[in-house]
């Protein structure tokens, strides 16, 4: 039941017990019994329902208190008063939106209570089987116009509408009005059907039936009539209402009666100005700051704002004196200006409505000031103190005032670093700024940043009987490179030592000085000796068979080979006679390959040849290749750069003092238990075992190790007699921290013989390993060969659980990490040299190894920002850095230069990228996408990636 009111109608009655003296005993029921009546209405009417109750002359006492309940939707009830105490008349008025039908008045037996008993003191027997009889109201069919509001000039819509429940199928029906004040503009069908109205004046006929298309319509809107309102139209309501002789019909094409109407109007009313109130203005009231004007608007029609008007005025005082107009502010945000300094400032509103009357009445705040000049702290930043308080200056300074630089006052300390003044930003940059010092003050806070210089230790090396070694100064935590190896008659170095007992090695890879520190030397007789200590194990000097190399395949004798026996391993020594291979080099052109066969499986080979025949080599442009049946050392004789050699070793005058020793040799044992707890680390399997390569220059008693190229050199390691190509992975070396790095290397098989070709930029220890990897969620990707295959070179890592997530953007950190790995590039540890990579970040090796050769340099603030994600120019940029290192650059055609105008997308590339894009575009590294875009502001995926290193290596040869 719908809008269900539950009411009580309370009566105590008291009845004779003699038929004679009870007005009701002729006609009396056997049981109480209550009567509501039936009534009809219409919507917004209001109807009588009478309650009669029936006593029995049973000879009891009864009371009762009962309830009424009623289907009808009404807006309000109220009730009459009791009658004889079996009588009362509830009200009830009709709700406005009520549908047309039948709708039951009845008792609520729920709550209604009934008591009787045979004495007025004792009523207290419930009754529960009493008669109630329910009532019925009637709401009847009605057909409604509507009550709308406007103004003089605007458009109103007039609703007719109907509560009949009972479908309509045609209706026929006049609607008076005054032409005087309204006009009709147009008349709208709410449903289907055929409608038409025709419009004289002052009396619109409106028609409509739905038997074409079998439309009805219930309880709903008939049809809607659009008034224009007269422009001179006198105010107040105007009549609408429907005449009489309207006709309904259903779908049968039977007349609807009775069928009622109720009048609406439309009222012409005045339209008001806006207004603006509590106006104020809110903001610092500081130049350069900006003030926000606010207020409230309000319009009585509820028109909504349109474009307001807004001014700002500035004066000498607060109570307004010499106010003048701001000019050119119109907006309702002001900037405060250098005028404005001890100046008043105030704001005004002229409210503006979209419809009606416009604009209103102009409406202005109080004044806000005064103004004051912007003031601009000086602050202190102790950048990277751990102890000691920073100088504080309490106020602020105008622009124009010139402070003083103060000192360390608060003895800020730094360990490991001294104070050397302060700088204007946090990578000291810029000047430095001492105590006493000044700085103008600008239009920006300032921040002092401490500079601290690292502090220098010196590292004293104790040669325990070798020759000296100087000492040298080496910043804090920073690890140095091994100095000029000593030597001692009879003895070899082993290496240098943190503690004179002997026990414990330092490593120059990865320790770094601490504070003052001294090394001591260690050292092993030797069992025979050639003389000097330092180099490679070499046997005694003895006569030796002679030797035999090729010049571009040309024989010639230059040399001696000997072999002996060193602690249970097999040494080679090939000696080159100096005049012997200038002689064999005169008929020699430039370019050519010096070939240094040796058979056997030696478990050290060396190579040896003065400076002097260095320098011819040099200058032949000459290329050394000695093999052995382990392997291969493919060396450019100007990557050894003799000059800056002898000029280390003391010798630059007569380079005939220095011997340059060139070894391959099998790894020691500790670097092949290395290797082992890599491989089970890393879950990979060794194929080959590793081999150590060697360049060591000689001069009496100093020498020097050669370890770092310009270029990529190539080493060979046989495989093993059985060993298939497809498991063999990548040559890999070993970081002293115990992980396994890749190192760009392709199988190659000549005469029969298959080797790991290994290219580095290093010398080092090598080994080839198989690591198949297959990355689940890649098995249908398009990348999905180079993803494994990266992942299989160690180049590329997972997400976990042997997933790749081959879509996801890759940040700038993980981009230089990644290149680097491919490359083979030895992560550089230390200090790192960028304010936003933390030390002991994951990928600070790699970042720094990557701005080592010059494949980053970061931003122009000195960030490197690790975690932003990576444009695809960005990354082409890096790459193309890359292509130098590689020599990949040196083979592009600068006549074949591919357009990157052809792109749809070309503008977009920065002028920064374009030359790294097109020389990618020429190398093969890249494609573009879809649709014939680069799309170089877009972030580079895992999966690109993996391509792009893949087809870098490939076009370098390198894999």
């Amino acid at each position: 039941m719908n809008n269900r009111m539950k009411t009580s109608l309370i009566a105590v009655l008291t009845f004779c017990l003699f038929l004679s003296l009870c007005s009701v005993a002729a006609a009396a029921p056997a049981k109480i019994t209550f009567n509501l009546s039936n009534t009809a209405g219409e919507p917004g009417e209001e109807v009588a329902v009478n309650l009669t109750v029936d006593i029995p002359g049973d000879g009891f006492y009864y009371t009762y208190l009962p309830f009424v309940d009623w289907e009808l939707p009404t807006s309000g009830y109220r009730f009459g008063s009791w009658v004889n105490g079996t009588s009362i008349t509830i009200f009830l008025t009709i709700d406005e939106n009520a549908p047309s039908g039948s709708y039951s008045v009845f008792m609520d037996r729920e709550n209604t209570e009934v008591n009787k008993g045979p004495t007025s003191n004792t009523v207290n027997q419930p009754v529960n089987d009493y008669v109630d009889v329910a009532g019925t109201v009637t709401v009847h069919k009605q057909a409604t116009v509507g009550t709308v509001s406007g103004t003089a000039g605007s458009l109103v819509n007039v609703p007719v509408t109907t509560n009949s429940t009972e479908p309509i199928g045609y209706y026929d029906l006049t609607i008076p009005y005054d032409p005087n004040a309204l006009e009709v503009s147009v008349v709208t069908a709410t449903y289907g059907g055929n409608l038409d109205y025709q419009d004289e004046s002052g009396t619109l006929r409106v028609t409509w039936d739905g038997q074409a298309d079998n439309t009805s319509i219930v309880n709903g809107q008939l049809f809607n009539v659009a008034f224009k309102i007269k422009t001179d139209s006198p105010l107040g309501d105007k009549a609408l209402a429907i005449a009489s002789g309207a006709v309904f019909k259903n779908t049968t094409g039977s007349v609807m009666t009775p069928f009622y109407t109720r009048p609406g109007s439309a009222k012409v009313t005045s339209n008001l100005a806006p207004v603006a109130e509590n106006v104020s203005v809110t903001g610092t009231e500081v130049v350069g700051q900006t003030m926000t004007g606010t207020y409230s608007y309000s319009d009585h029609e509820e028109d909504a704002e349109d474009a307001s008007m807004f001014k700002w005025y500035r004066a000498d005082t607060a109570g307004g004196a010499n106010e003048q107009l701001i000019s050119g502010e119109s907006e309702g945000d002001y900037t405060l200006q250098p005028a404005d300094k001890g100046k008043y400032i105030r704001f005004e509103v002229t409210p503006a409505a979209s419809a009606g009357t416009s604009p209103g009445v102009p409406v202005k705040s109080g004044f806000t000031g005064q103004i004051a000049a912007p003031t601009y702290p000086v602050a202190y930043d102790g950048n990277g103190a751990t102890f000691g308080s920073l100088p504080t200056t309490p106020q602020g300074y105008e622009e124009g005032d010139v402070v003083a630089v103060l000192g360390n006052v608060g003895s800020l300390e730094n360990p490991h670093h001294s104070f050397a003044g302060w700088t204007l930003d946090s990578l000291n940059s810029g000047s430095v700024y001492l105590p006493g010092d000044t700085l103008t003050i600008g239009t920006e806070p300032i921040t002092l940043y401490a500079k601290w210089v690292v502090n220098r230790y010196t590292v004293s090396f104790h040669s325990n009987g070798g020759s000296a070694i100087e000492s040298v100064q080496i910043d804090y935590d920073t690890a140095f490179a091994a100095p000029t190896r000593p030597s001692r008659s009879g003895y070899s170095f082993v290496g240098w030592y943190k503690d004179e007992q002997l026990t414990e090695a330092w490593s120059f890879d990865s320790d770094k000085i601490a504070g003052d520190t001294d090394l001591y030397a260690k050292w092993s007789r030797n069992s025979e000796s050639s003389g000097g200590g330092g180099g490679p194990t070499v046997p005694a000097a003895q006569e030796g068979d002679s030797f035999k190399v090729k010049i571009n395949g040309k024989e010639g004798i230059v040399g001696t080979l000997t072999t002996a026996v060193d602690k249970g391993r097999t040494v080679s020594l090939v000696s080159l006679d100096r005049t012997k291979l200038a002689a064999l080099l005169e008929s020699g052109d430039e370019g050519f390959k010096l070939a240094i066969p040796i058979a056997g499986a030696a478990a050290s080979v060396t190579v040896e040849l003065n400076g002097e025949s260095v320098r011819t080599l040099e200058s032949k442009q000459a290329i050394l290749e000695f093999k052995t049946d382990k392997g291969s050392y493919v060396l450019p004789v100007s990557q050894l750069g003799i000059q800056e050699i002898a000029r280390q070793l003391g010798a630059s005058a007569d380079l005939q003092q220095i011997k340059l020793r060139i070894e391959m040799a099998d790894s020691s044992e500790a670097i092949a238990n290395a290797f082992n707890g890599a491989a089970s680390k890393g879950g990979f399997t060794i194929v080959a075992r590793p081999l150590e390569f060697h360049v060591t220059a000689v001069n009496g008693s100093r020498s020097a190790e050669i370890s770092v190229f310009s270029t990529f050199v190539e080493r060979e390691i046989a495989l093993p007699d059985g060993a298939s190509a497809d498991r063999v992975t990548t040559g890999v070396a070993v970081d002293p921290d115990g992980t396994a790095r890749h190192v760009p290397t392709k199988i190659v098989q000549e005469n029969g013989r298959q080797t790991a070709r290994i290219h580095s930029l290093t010398n080092s220890s090598y080994a080839v390993i198989w690591n198949p990897i297959e990355f689940k969620d890649v098995a249908d990707h398009w990348a999905k060969d180079a993803v494994n295959d990266m992942g299989s070179r160690l180049v590329i890592g997972g997400v976990g659980e042997e997933r790749f997530s081959p879509d996801l953007d890759i940040t700038r950190a993980e981009f230089a990490a990644i290149v680097v790995r491919a490359l083979g590039l030895k992560p550089v540890q230390g200090i790192s040299s960028y304010p936003d990579v933390d030390s002991k970040a994951w990928y600070q090796g790699e970042v720094e190894a990557a701005k080592a050769y010059g494949l980053v340099n970061g931003y122009s603030d000195g960030a490197f920002r690790p975690a932003e994600r990576i444009t695809r120019e960005q990354a082409l940029v890096i790459l193309a850095q890359a292509m130098k290192l590689t020599g990949l650059k040196d083979k592009l055609q600068s006549s074949a230069q591919p357009s990157i105008d052809g792109f749809a997308d070309a503008d977009q590339i920065s002028a920064w990228a374009k030359a790294s894009v097109s020389e990618s575009l020429q190398a093969g590294l890249v494609n573009g996408r879809k649709d014939n875009r680069l799309a170089p502001k877009s972030f580079i995926s895992r999966a690109e990636v993996a391509v792009l290193v893949q087809r870098l290596l490939k076009e370098s040869d390198l894999i």
